[in-house]
């Protein structure tokens, strides 16, 4: 698992996203529809930064990612033992 916060250009917001071997957590600037097309695991948060997605509950799971046994009710922790 790895973790990245890259501060946007201009602003106080955060890309936010942490890989696992199976898919990935991100904030709500990775498309979901691009995710679904390609058939990857993803769980995207509403989140400022990493311990918030770690804390949080996701707003949308790709079908993989449920496939894989990711639920909406789970934390990012939990998701990312689903995941890894």
């Amino acid at each position: 698992m790895e973790g990245v916060e890259v501060k946007m250009p201009g602003t106080t917001q955060y890309f936010l996203a942490i890989t696992c071997a199976q898919g990935m957590l991100a904030c709500r600037l990775v498309d979901l529809a691009v995710a679904e097309r390609h058939g990857l695991a993803l769980a995207i948060f509403s989140a400022a930064r990493l311990e918030n997605i770690l804390e949080g509950k996701p707003v949308a799971l790709s079908q993989k990612a449920q496939e894989l046994g990711a639920t909406l009710e789970m934390t990012g922790e939990e998701i990312i033992t689903v995941l890894s």
